[in-house]
Order: structure tokens, then C-alpha cells, then sequence
């Protein structure tokens, strides 16, 4: 789920041309909430493992940085970067 969530987090970070201004920032923000209050529960309930959260958020960064969105959603949303 992490991972999901840090692909989503740079998409959001990146997509200035395919998203509008309110709607990229909204989620943004909702990935950061959701980041938070899960890091937070790891550090209060034992046998949580933060560390594997925060490889699987920076794995799927890395990845969704490297990847980027699909050519047919930039089609879609009729943007001309991304």
C-alpha cells in the first residue's frame, strides 16, 4: 500500500500540466495525511515495522518518478506535459 501511495504522492508532485491546481494539491495533501497517521500508529502499536512502510513509500516514489503516467491518462486528460 505504501508503495501505491508513494508512486501517487509524486505523481501528484509532478503533475502540474495534468491535473488542476486544487485537485493536485488535495491529493497531495491526502497522501501526506495518510503517510503520517500510519507512521504515527507505527511508532504507538508494537510489532509495527515503520522502516518497511517507509521502503515500500520510497520504492514506489523511485518508481513512479522513474515510470511516470501513462501516456494514454496524459492523452485523457488532455495535458501537454507532465
Amino acid at each position: 500500500m505504501f508503495a501505491i501511495i508513494g508512486a501517487v504522492l509524486v505523481f501528484g508532485l509532478r503533475a502540474r500540466g495534468l491535473l488542476p491546481e486544487p485537485v493536485r494539491r488535495r491529493l497531495v495533501l491526502d497522501m501526506l495525511w495518510i503517510v503520517g497517521v500510519n507512521v504515527a500508529f507505527g511508532l504507538t502499536v508494537p510489532y509495527v515495522d515503520n522502516a518497511a512502510h517507509l521502503g515500500g513509500l520510497a520504492a514506489g516514489a523511485l518508481l513512479g518518478a522513474l515510470l511516470g503516467p501513462d501516456p494514454d491518462l496524459r492523452r485523457l486528460l488532455g495535458a501537454r506535459r507532465a
